[in-house]
Order: structure tokens, then sequence, then C-alpha cells
């Protein structure tokens, strides 16, 4: 999905490092999403934010912490948008 702006902006992040971390960072807002879904629900949750903390956010924050400078401005500016559309990955 974010592939035509990665490429676009010609940045020097190889496409498997992207695609590690465009799917982490997919997961990261699925989840986020379903987290909260549940938790107004009243489901205890406890359990599977345990789960993805482990499976999505610890990688993914080990990935961040990878990054070049430039890579890190280029995924921000794909979170801001992601979160002015509250979450909606289109």
């Amino acid at each position: 999905m974010f592939h035509f702006l990665h490429s676009s902006e010609g940045q020097a992040m190889d496409d498997s490092k992207f695609k590690r971390f465009e799917s982490l960072y997919k997961r990261f807002v699925d989840g986020t999403r379903w987290i909260n879904e549940q938790m107004a629900r009243g489901v205890n949750v406890e359990r599977d934010k345990d789960e993805f903390k482990r499976f999505v956010i610890e990688p993914m924050d080990k990935m961040w912490g990878e990054l070049t400078q430039s890579e890190k401005d280029y995924w921000s500016t794909i979170m801001t948008a992601v979160r002015m559309f509250k979450g909606r990955l289109i």
C-alpha cells in the first residue's frame, strides 16, 4: 500500500526492510483498533495486549531504532496521515 509513496520519494530503504516495517505497521494499526474495540465491549484483553506487545510493538520498536533519520522522517509522515484518517488504511 505505501510502496507507491516509498518508490516515488526515492527512499533509501531497501524493499525487504520496507516490506517488513510496512507489515509491522499495518499489524500495529489493525491490532490497536481491534484491542480498543474489544475493550469498549468490556472484553478482558490483557493476554491479547501482552501478545500484541511481544509480536508487534517490540519488533516494531527494534526496527525503528535501526532506521536512518530519513527513513524515520518518511514513516513519521505516513503515521501522521494514518492518524488523520483515524487509522483507516485505504
